[in-house]
């Protein structure tokens, strides 16, 4: 079970990351992130990708407030 928790903190981290470098998510992309963040908690993934999940939802957030200029470094 660690491993696949483990796998799954990766690969969110990575297209955390991803996102986060190419400034914008589409809705599309937030909801398939969304859909595997609730698998991986659900796995009893401790929250170690949390900071990089938010990161990626703030950008969708901004983006649906119309916000310009957004800070996304990893």
């Amino acid at each position: 079970m660690n491993l696949i928790v483990a796998s799954y903190r990766f690969r969110l981290v990575q297209l955390c990351k991803g996102f986060l470098n190419q400034g914008y998510i589409t809705a599309a992309q937030m909801e398939q992130l969304s859909e595997f963040y609730k698998l991986y908690t659900g796995l009893g993934g401790n929250g170690a990708a949390k900071v990089y999940y938010d990161k990626a939802l703030a950008i969708r957030n901004a983006m649906k407030a119309g916000a310009k200029g957004i800070k996304t470094s990893v």
